[in-house]
Protein backbone atom coordinates (compact mmCIF):
# COMPACT_ATOMS: atom_id res chain seq x y z
CA UNK A 1 0.00 0.00 0.00
CA UNK A 2 1.18 3.35 -1.07
CA UNK A 3 -0.11 6.74 0.47
CA UNK A 4 0.95 9.32 -2.68
CA UNK A 5 0.99 13.70 -2.16
CA UNK A 6 -1.06 14.89 -5.02
CA UNK A 7 0.72 18.61 -4.02
CA UNK A 8 4.52 17.62 -3.02
CA UNK A 9 4.30 14.13 -5.37
CA UNK A 10 5.73 12.46 -2.21
CA UNK A 11 5.30 7.96 -2.17
CA UNK A 12 5.07 6.92 1.04
CA UNK A 13 5.22 2.85 1.41
CA UNK A 14 2.47 1.68 4.13
CA UNK A 15 3.40 -1.46 3.70
CA UNK A 16 4.72 -4.32 1.49
CA UNK A 17 3.75 -8.37 0.67
CA UNK A 18 0.25 -7.62 1.38
CA UNK A 19 -3.26 -8.45 -0.65
CA UNK A 20 -6.14 -7.14 -0.58
CA UNK A 21 -9.83 -7.47 -1.35
CA UNK A 22 -11.15 -4.67 -2.07
CA UNK A 23 -10.49 -0.67 -1.42
CA UNK A 24 -9.09 0.15 2.07
CA UNK A 25 -11.02 2.40 4.49
CA UNK A 26 -9.60 5.36 5.13
CA UNK A 27 -10.53 7.13 8.66
CA UNK A 28 -10.84 11.07 9.92
CA UNK A 29 -9.12 9.73 12.96
CA UNK A 30 -5.69 8.47 10.72
CA UNK A 31 -6.46 4.85 10.51
CA UNK A 32 -6.57 2.55 7.46
CA UNK A 33 -8.42 -0.84 6.98
CA UNK A 34 -8.41 -3.35 4.68
CA UNK A 35 -9.40 -6.99 4.21
CA UNK A 36 -6.68 -8.88 3.32
CA UNK A 37 -6.63 -12.44 1.35
CA UNK A 38 -6.24 -14.93 1.64
CA UNK A 39 -7.51 -14.40 5.20
CA UNK A 40 -10.67 -12.88 5.12
CA UNK A 41 -9.69 -10.78 8.23
CA UNK A 42 -9.93 -7.21 8.56
CA UNK A 43 -6.51 -5.55 9.37
CA UNK A 44 -5.73 -1.82 10.62
CA UNK A 45 -2.64 0.70 9.91
CA UNK A 46 -2.01 3.78 10.58
CA UNK A 47 -1.67 6.31 7.56
CA UNK A 48 2.11 7.10 8.24
CA UNK A 49 2.66 3.08 8.23
CA UNK A 50 2.83 2.21 11.38
CA UNK A 51 0.77 0.15 14.11
CA UNK A 52 -0.40 -2.85 11.55
CA UNK A 53 -2.77 -4.82 13.64
CA UNK A 54 -5.03 -7.91 12.76
CA UNK A 55 -8.59 -6.31 13.94
CA UNK A 56 -10.87 -9.42 13.59
CA UNK A 57 -9.83 -13.06 14.13
CA UNK A 58 -12.51 -15.28 13.31
CA UNK A 59 -14.81 -16.52 10.11
CA UNK A 60 -14.96 -14.20 7.17
CA UNK A 61 -14.66 -10.07 7.16
CA UNK A 62 -14.83 -8.25 4.81
CA UNK A 63 -16.14 -4.42 3.39
CA UNK A 64 -14.75 -2.49 6.14
CA UNK A 65 -16.08 1.13 6.14
CA UNK A 66 -15.51 3.94 8.89
CA UNK A 67 -18.14 6.29 10.53
CA UNK A 68 -17.99 9.73 9.53
CA UNK A 69 -16.36 10.35 12.57
CA UNK A 70 -13.92 7.54 12.43
CA UNK A 71 -15.30 6.21 16.22
CA UNK A 72 -16.77 2.93 14.68
CA UNK A 73 -15.46 0.41 11.68
CA UNK A 74 -18.23 -1.52 10.08
CA UNK A 75 -17.56 -4.73 8.44
CA UNK A 76 -19.51 -7.48 6.25
CA UNK A 77 -19.06 -10.40 8.54
CA UNK A 78 -20.30 -14.17 7.53
CA UNK A 79 -19.56 -17.71 9.29
CA UNK A 80 -19.06 -18.82 5.73
CA UNK A 81 -17.92 -16.97 2.67
CA UNK A 82 -20.55 -15.90 0.44
CA UNK A 83 -23.10 -16.48 3.30
CA UNK A 84 -25.55 -13.93 4.26
CA UNK A 85 -23.59 -11.35 5.66
CA UNK A 86 -23.91 -9.80 9.08
CA UNK A 87 -22.85 -6.21 9.26
CA UNK A 88 -21.18 -5.28 12.68
CA UNK A 89 -19.69 -2.31 14.16
CA UNK A 90 -16.45 -2.06 16.93
CA UNK A 91 -16.28 1.57 18.85
CA UNK A 92 -12.56 2.31 18.59
CA UNK A 93 -12.40 3.74 22.05
CA UNK A 94 -14.11 0.63 23.88
CA UNK A 95 -13.90 -1.63 21.51
CA UNK A 96 -17.68 -3.14 22.54
CA UNK A 97 -19.09 -4.74 18.92
CA UNK A 98 -22.54 -5.06 18.13
CA UNK A 99 -24.62 -6.25 14.66
CA UNK A 100 -25.92 -3.25 13.18
CA UNK A 101 -27.82 -5.77 10.48
CA UNK A 102 -28.58 -8.99 9.89
CA UNK A 103 -28.49 -11.68 6.51
CA UNK A 104 -31.13 -10.42 3.49
CA UNK A 105 -34.12 -11.82 5.83
CA UNK A 106 -34.06 -9.05 8.15
CA UNK A 107 -36.34 -5.55 8.01
CA UNK A 108 -33.21 -3.51 8.11
CA UNK A 109 -30.53 -5.80 5.89
CA UNK A 110 -28.41 -4.19 3.43
CA UNK A 111 -26.02 -4.96 0.82
CA UNK A 112 -22.76 -5.38 2.85
CA UNK A 113 -20.55 -4.79 -0.36
CA UNK A 114 -22.20 -1.44 -1.57
CA UNK A 115 -22.48 0.10 1.34
CA UNK A 116 -21.02 3.22 2.01
CA UNK A 117 -20.74 5.91 4.78
CA UNK A 118 -21.03 10.05 3.41
CA UNK A 119 -18.96 12.45 5.20
CA UNK A 120 -21.93 13.52 7.46
CA UNK A 121 -22.70 9.94 8.67
CA UNK A 122 -25.73 8.93 6.10
CA UNK A 123 -25.87 5.23 4.56
CA UNK A 124 -25.38 4.58 1.04
CA UNK A 125 -26.54 0.96 -0.24
CA UNK A 126 -28.71 -1.38 -2.25
CA UNK A 127 -31.76 -2.43 -0.58
CA UNK A 128 -34.27 -4.45 -1.55
CA UNK A 129 -37.88 -3.11 -1.22
CA UNK A 130 -40.79 -5.66 -2.13
CA UNK A 131 -38.11 -7.43 -4.52
CA UNK A 132 -36.59 -4.85 -6.08
CA UNK A 133 -33.32 -3.64 -5.63
CA UNK A 134 -32.57 0.01 -4.61
CA UNK A 135 -30.45 2.45 -3.87
CA UNK A 136 -31.48 3.67 -0.72
CA UNK A 137 -30.09 5.70 2.46
CA UNK A 138 -30.73 6.68 5.95
CA UNK A 139 -29.06 8.26 8.47
CA UNK A 140 -26.27 5.81 10.59
CA UNK A 141 -27.15 6.97 14.14
CA UNK A 142 -30.79 5.88 13.45
CA UNK A 143 -32.31 2.92 15.09
CA UNK A 144 -33.86 1.16 13.99
CA UNK A 145 -33.04 2.53 10.14
CA UNK A 146 -35.15 4.15 8.05
CA UNK A 147 -34.34 3.19 4.75
CA UNK A 148 -35.61 5.53 1.54
CA UNK A 149 -35.31 4.25 -1.62
CA UNK A 150 -33.54 6.41 -4.17
CA UNK A 151 -33.71 4.88 -7.72
CA UNK A 152 -34.49 1.30 -8.53
CA UNK A 153 -31.39 -0.52 -9.94
CA UNK A 154 -33.10 -1.94 -12.73
CA UNK A 155 -33.54 1.59 -14.31
CA UNK A 156 -29.98 2.05 -14.46
CA UNK A 157 -27.93 1.02 -17.55
CA UNK A 158 -27.53 -2.87 -16.66
CA UNK A 159 -23.97 -3.69 -15.58
CA UNK A 160 -21.69 -3.07 -12.70
CA UNK A 161 -22.44 0.16 -10.84
CA UNK A 162 -20.26 1.35 -8.24
CA UNK A 163 -21.91 4.46 -6.31
CA UNK A 164 -20.35 7.07 -3.98
CA UNK A 165 -21.77 10.46 -2.62
CA UNK A 166 -21.04 14.02 -3.22
CA UNK A 167 -19.75 15.90 -0.14
CA UNK A 168 -23.05 17.42 0.67
CA UNK A 169 -24.38 13.99 0.41
CA UNK A 170 -27.39 16.04 -2.05
CA UNK A 171 -26.41 14.07 -5.09
CA UNK A 172 -25.08 10.18 -6.02
CA UNK A 173 -22.90 9.43 -8.69
CA UNK A 174 -23.02 5.74 -10.02
CA UNK A 175 -20.04 4.75 -12.36
CA UNK A 176 -20.69 2.35 -15.39
CA UNK A 177 -17.42 0.37 -15.78
CA UNK A 178 -18.28 -0.46 -19.37
CA UNK A 179 -19.72 1.87 -20.97
CA UNK A 180 -17.55 4.67 -18.79
CA UNK A 181 -20.40 6.84 -17.85
CA UNK A 182 -20.95 8.45 -14.99
CA UNK A 183 -24.71 8.86 -13.45
CA UNK A 184 -25.52 11.88 -11.33
CA UNK A 185 -28.69 11.26 -8.89
CA UNK A 186 -30.22 14.01 -7.34
CA UNK A 187 -31.13 12.61 -3.52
Amino acid sequence: MVKYNLKTTQKTVLTNNMRFIEEPAWSSQGWIAFAHYPSYQIYLLKDDGSGLTQFTEDATNLFPRWSSYGNYLHWGHAAVLAQNTKWLRKSSSNHSMDTVSYGSGDANSLQVSNTKISRINKILTAKLFNNVWYWAHTHLDESPFNFIPIIDVSKLPNEERFPCRSYESQKIYISHYFLGEIYCINV
